[in-house]
């Protein structure tokens, strides 16, 4: 089962019943009625039977609208993909930029490009968190421009229109209370996919830089860190690689001489 069929099914679903509410109780009881009787064998299948009963019922060209949301769902998702990879690289560009004269600060690098990101994740990750605590609410609310996800979805809500909410159904406030966790889910998946990305295309450039240009690091701080406690830092953020490539985690000599 994909992401393009739930989306489909959610968003003509949530159509269908919105058609369905201005119609007579006794008609919809009667095609209920029938079509549950040709769909017997999905008794014991919910999502089946439920699939079932959208394909029997036809209601303009309501059908056409699940499927054109879903594909602007991917459409928005490949667009976050170039996003990310586009901004995680030209960061990586800046940051590392070296004209030949005044070393890279290593101690900058890890401020722009490692610590924010740190930050934002815990901070995502209390968002998510499942407790209704006014604070999280909040907080939710007062960074919500900071979350790819939230913006993307403001941005797929430009391509509704008043008789057709598409995508943006998920999340409309007349439907917060049954389709807010697929809402959820929805810009957590996108907030993600643009971290992945984004990181690809950092780590993409770091590593052409470093390999096509002969840069030159040093570190300096105005704070009171010892070489022994830059060194521990530093491998703590070597931790994913340092297993396999343990030769790319900075020793005490290297830092020691780099300061």
């Amino acid at each position: 089962m994909s992401h393009f069929s739930l989306l489909s099914d959610l968003i003509d679903l949530d159509e269908m019943l919105e058609k369905d509410s201005a119609t007579d109780l006794d008609s919809r009881r009667q095609r209920d009625r029938r079509i549950g009787r040709s769909i017997q064998q999905d008794r014991h299948q919910p999502v089946s039977q439920l699939r079932a009963w959208l394909h029997e019922i036809t209601v303009g060209d309501s059908k056409k609208n699940g499927p054109q949301g879903a594909r602007l769902y991917h459409i928005l998702c490949i667009a976050l993909l170039v996003a990310g990879l586009l901004t995680g690289w030209g960061l990586a560009s800046a940051v590392l930029y070296y004209d030949g004269q005044q070393p890279i600060n290593v101690v900058n690098a890890v401020l722009v490009l490692v610590l924010p990101q740190v930050l934002l994740l815990l901070l995502w990750l209390l968002t998510a968190l499942p407790f209704r605590l006014a604070v999280f609410s909040q907080l939710r609310a007062s960074l919500g421009f900071l979350n790819p996800g939230r913006l993307t979805g403001k941005l797929a809500g430009l391509f509704a229109n008043r008789d057709d909410r598409g995508l943006a159904s998920l999340w409309h406030p007349d439907n917060a209370a049954i389709l807010a966790p697929a809402a959820r889910w929805l810009f957590s998946f996108w907030s993600q996919l643009f971290a992945f990305s984004f990181n690809i295309g950092l780590l993409m450039s770091a590593f052409f830089l470093v390999s096509s240009s002969d840069l030159a690091f040093v570190w300096s701080t105005t704070l009171t860190i010892s070489d022994a406690a830059f060194q521990q830092l530093l491998t703590l953020f070597s931790t994913p690689w340092s297993a396999f490539l343990p030769e790319a985690v900075p020793g005490a000599e290297l830092v020691s001489n780099s300061r």
